[in-house]
């Protein structure tokens, strides 16, 4: 994949597909802005335990890290996004 000429990395990949999330899901992130918290801070996860959400903020942080093309992952709410989506529908296979 190249966008005039250059490579398309990760970053840009994922970052691209996350500005594409509100714009398809924006009743997901309404409890978010009614809250008025920022998605890194002030969130309790609902279906995971202490332990895994330490270990999933760890590994989203890892995975994408905070550098000078932009925040990290965790930073970004992804932790949260992805404990919301194992809460719901998805997560408890209601559709199988």
């Amino acid at each position: 994949m190249s966008r005039s000429g250059k490579m398309v990395n990760r970053r840009s990949f994922l970052g691209n597909m996350l500005a594409l999330g509100p714009a398809l899901s924006i009743s997901a992130f309404a409890p978010l802005s009614a809250r008025g918290t920022s998605p890194a801070h002030g969130y309790l996860p609902k279906y995971f335990t202490k332990e895994e959400w330490a270990f999933l903020n760890a590994a989203c942080g890892r995975l994408i890290p905070r550098d000078e093309n932009g925040p990290s992952a965790a930073e970004l709410g992804v932790p949260e996004f992805i404990d919301r989506e194992m809460e719901g529908a998805f997560g408890h296979a209601a559709n199988w």
